[in-house]
């Protein structure tokens, strides 16, 4: 500091304090000694997991829920989800996890969100037909070019078949018949 050097400044160690002098071992022992940094848990989610950082970012917010965190990840792994997907399912739909809450049911209340109805791709031709039908003017805009109507289209086919199918399923199908 600049000012420590000025006269008038007055500036002079605090005798009553002795100096403290730590040893390298010791320092590294400490070091040791502390929890892991949620930087470092972030780095390690992101490594291990492929947990997105954006999501790990928000989700260690105190050790006890990021302890909890990390075994739903690693049952996520032994049952084949992606544990990125269960890290995004909670920071976008807002679930709220206690401190109670164990583990698997996290997982458990993943797998309801995520589940899908088992539907023949017959049916769901068959329920995109009929919206296509009764939307003429965005299948119009559809052929001019405004992909947007896609959306449009799959929540009316949901509607239709009244279950939850795969997004990406039904999207593939409906661009096939739209461009029919």
């Amino acid at each position: 500091r600049t000012k420590e050097d000025s006269e008038d400044y007055r500036y002079f160690p605090d005798p009553d304090l002795p100096p403290i002098r730590y040893s390298r071992e010791s320092i590294e022992t400490m070091r040791a000694e502390l929890p892991e940094l949620p930087a470092q848990k972030s780095e390690r989610w992101n490594t291990e997991y492929g947990v997105e950082k954006r999501y790990s970012k928000q989700l260690i917010s105190h050790e006890i829920f990021s302890n909890l965190l990390e075994e739903s990840f690693k049952i996520c792994q032994l049952e084949n989800i992606e544990p990125n997907k269960l890290a995004s399912t909670i920071v976008n739909k807002n679930i709220i996890i206690s401190h109670e809450t164990i583990a698997s049911k996290i997982v458990d209340e993943f797998k309801k969100l995520s589940q899908t109805d088992e539907v023949s791709d017959d049916e769901i031709i068959s329920a995109i037909k009929e919206v296509i039908l009764q939307n003429n003017d965005a299948v119009i805009k559809f052929k001019s070019g405004d992909t947007k109507v896609i959306g449009f289209f799959i929540g009316q086919t949901m509607r239709k078949l009244g279950k939850k199918i795969n997004n990406r399923k039904l999207g593939e199908l409906l661009i096939n018949e739209l461009k029919k």
